[in-house]
């Protein structure tokens, strides 16, 4: 059963429109780019999709993407920060 985190992480990516650094930023680091290749990497891991920048600021971004939790088959929204990479029930309407 989806928690309130699980609907407040699925709402920010349903929001969420920028789907690269560029459009996120325009110009930015190479720090920021070499973390982006990290994330379309997890995406890629977990067979998930729609790999969006979920929010920006001067410092660092958070994203996240859409797959399909392979032992359950729930709708999953994986949120990537610095610090941790956080699976999320997905109770958004994007899928």
């Amino acid at each position: 059963m989806a928690t309130e985190n699980d609907k407040r992480v699925s709402d920010l990516y349903d929001k969420a429109r920028a789907t690269n650094l560029w459009e996120a930023y325009g110009s930015h680091s190479r720090a920021k780019d070499e973390a982006w290749v990290y994330c379309r990497a997890l995406c890629y891991k977990y067979g998930g999709h729609g790999l969006k920048v979920l929010t920006a600021n001067t410092f660092q971004f958070t994203a996240a993407f859409l797959y399909t939790d392979a032992e359950t088959g729930r709708r999953m929204v994986m949120r990537i920060t610095k610090a941790h990479d956080t699976p999320h029930e997905y109770t958004g309407h994007e899928w």
